[in-house]
């Protein structure tokens, strides 16, 4: 999970689809894996070729007090 802007949350999973290694990590504005450096978007997308297979990301929802994440 990761807060993106003020109020504003991301949540991926934190498994790499490059290979199975839970090292991703938020990297000011992108989600980045510290295993193989693999780079993914805010929505998932892959930005270079250790990227391609994607993230998955949850949504997420906020009343202020309270953060949910869910599928």
């Amino acid at each position: 999970m990761a807060t993106v802007s003020a109020g504003t949350y991301v949540a991926v999973t934190q498994t790499c689809s490059h290979e199975p290694k839970k090292a991703i990590i938020f990297n000011k504005t992108e989600f980045y894996c510290t295993q193989h450096g693999a780079r993914f978007d805010l929505t998932g997308k892959g930005k270079n070729s250790f990227g391609s297979g994607g993230l998955t990301v949850y949504k997420v929802a906020t009343d202020g007090k309270t953060l949910v994440v869910y599928s």
